[in-house]
Order: C-alpha cells, then sequence, then structure tokens
C-alpha cells in the first residue's frame, strides 16, 4: 500500500490469505478498497500463488481476474517424493 502514491506499476501477490495483518473489520474493508484500485490500474497485478488465494480475494474484493502465479522452487535443485508405508 505503502507504494500506491508513487505512480509506479505494483504487483500484489496474495500467497496466503491476503488480509493477514489487518485485524479489524475497518482494516480488511480499506484493504480490500487499496486492492480494488490497485487491481483497476492495468499496469497493475493482483495476483495469487494458489487458487485458493485467488478465489478468496475474488470472492472478498469482487476483483473478477486474479492469476495463479505459483512458487518456482527449481532453483534449489531438491526433489519430493513422497510415499506411503505399505
Amino acid at each position: 500500500e505503502v507504494f500506491m502514491g508513487f505512480g509506479r506499476p505494483v504487483i500484489a501477490v496474495a500467497s496466503t490469505r491476503y488480509e493477514i495483518g489487518r485485524y479489524g473489520s475497518k482494516e480488511w474493508k480499506e484493504w480490500n478498497k487499496n486492492l480494488v484500485d490497485i487491481a483497476a490500474n492495468p499496469r497493475n497485478i493482483v495476483a495469487a500463488n494458489n487458487r485458493f488465494d485467488a478465489e478468496y480475494v475474488k470472492y472478498f474484493t469482487g476483483i473478477k481476474d486474479v492469476p495463479v502465479i505459483p512458487n518456482y522452487c527449481g532453483y534449489t535443485g531438491a526433489s519430493y517424493n513422497p510415499t506411503r508405508p505399505d
């Protein structure tokens, strides 16, 4: 939010429940309004890193297009191969 007044592009990505830190109704409503204002500018992006949070942002803000930009961790070289005990 602090960058909104600079006239530069803003990228806001919800990674887990976008309202974290806005504990009161007033603060959350103001954040929703600011996200709507951010999304209204075609130079800005309001996105989420998973489908649940994208739908969550859409539901509570009314923003229609919230793209999902998944995390990329390929640079770590790690792999995950879960197994179940027999």
